[in-house]
């Protein structure tokens, strides 16, 4: 039973989940000292979303039939590995407890300032477990509307790597933007590239990604777009911020990033796309510590 509840929280997705963390922490470094207690909390916060999503997206995707010819990995309520009440009380657990750290996150960063910050940064929370939640379940599951990504950026990039940042140095510089937006676009490639798999299986169950709007072809320019544009944003980050010259070791990942786009581009056979999600994830995860380290030197 526990091996089912692993396979359900889905370890390998964990580590991209807290790279946003880990990259507005490592520029908050640069201006001032790194709160640990801020990031743990932060970090902690990060991995419950990550896995309220997936049980989420277990349940969801189960309910809508859309993992009964799912090419990836097995998913356990479809399976019936773990039946849905079990899972829904699972979801509500977590959501509990990811509200629980958020809220200790936010008084832990936020008890000098203003009343209204906090506020704002609880909305952030509140709204970062309702899309964890809502990507394939309950009554709007916006990954089924063609929305993914712009969740995924949003989340993922944006709020994860300003939020860290603003969390850690009590101020907002809207070049921090930047290499938000770059995390969250390689979080979508990712997503894009599951999508791109699923591109007929998932029109069959109903669920409307860009993927299968655009078709095959198109949805690779697309994913293209996706991995290339970050590589250009975090160059005017670094110009904007003046960072040294070592700020461009994140260009290490330059070949990694275009033999994968060789190799998706070479594929016409979609269920191949599969063993691109590791490749994807990794370079971002690179691009993350690469930035983070040669700010910093």
């Amino acid at each position: 039973m526990i091996k089912h509840w692993l396979a359900a929280v889905r370890l390998r997705t964990l580590p991209l989940s807290v790279s946003g963390i880990v990259l507005g922490t490592s520029i908050a470094a640069v201006e001032t000292s790194i709160n640990w207690s801020v990031f743990a909390l932060a970090v902690t916060t990060a991995l419950l979303f990550q896995v309220l999503s997936n049980f989420s997206n277990d349940l969801g995707d189960a309910i809508k039939g859309a993992d009964q010819k799912r090419q990836g990995e097995v998913r356990m309520v479809s399976a019936g590995l773990i039946s849905a009440e079990k899972m829904k009380k699972a979801i509500l657990a977590v959501a509990m407890l990811s509200l629980l750290t958020g809220i200790s996150l936010l008084y832990t960063a936020l008890k000098d300032q203003s009343s209204l910050v906090f506020f704002v940064f609880l909305g952030l929370a509140i709204a970062s477990i309702w899309s964890a939640i809502h990507y394939t379940y309950g009554s709007f599951p916006y990954g089924y509307h063609r929305l993914g990504e712009v969740f995924v950026i949003a989340f993922f990039g944006i709020v994860a790597v300003g939020g860290s940042y603003y969390l850690q140095t009590g101020y907002w510089n809207s070049f921090v933007l930047l290499p938000g937006l770059a995390s969250g676009m390689f979080a979508s490639a990712v997503l894009n590239l599951n999508n791109m798999r699923d591109i007929d299986t998932d029109l069959t169950s109903g669920k409307y990604t860009v993927a299968n709007f655009l078709g095959f072809l198109l949805a690779k320019v697309y994913h293209t777009i996706l991995v290339i544009l970050p590589i250009i944003l975090t160059h005017f980050f670094i110009r904007g911020l003046h960072y040294s010259k070592y700020a461009y070791l994140y260009l290490l990942i330059v070949p990694l990033v275009l033999s994968h786009l060789v190799r998706v581009w070479n594929t016409t056979e979609k269920h191949k796309l599969d063993s691109e999600l590791k490749s994807m994830a990794l370079s971002t995860l690179l691009y993350v510590l690469l930035l983070s380290i040669g700010i910093n030197i």
